[in-house]
């Protein structure tokens, strides 16, 4: 891989553009991307994505939702500590 190439991915990912487009427009492989963002994080301080990881996390439990009883207060009672001191 080139200079021109590393620095094109780098341009590109820091502008948000999908991995998949930077991929075709450096005209490398989709590992190849990945594994040089990898390498060069943190030479060059590059930040990482987290949309997809802040929506994983704000998602609702399909089980907590589906259930009839409160499932909030059942892990609370789980994890109280019952013992009498």
């Amino acid at each position: 891989m080139t200079e021109q190439q590393e620095d094109l991915i780098l341009k590109l990912y820091v502008d948000h553009v999908p991995l998949s487009d930077i991929a075709l427009q450096a005209e490398v492989s989709l590992p190849v991307v990945k594994r040089l963002l990898r390498e060069k994080r943190r030479q060059y301080d590059i930040p990482y994505r987290r949309g997809s990881t802040q929506r994983m996390l704000n998602k609702p439990d399909p089980d907590v939702l589906a259930s009839t009883w409160n499932v909030a207060r059942g892990l609370e009672y789980i994890k109280r500590d019952w013992r009498t001191k």
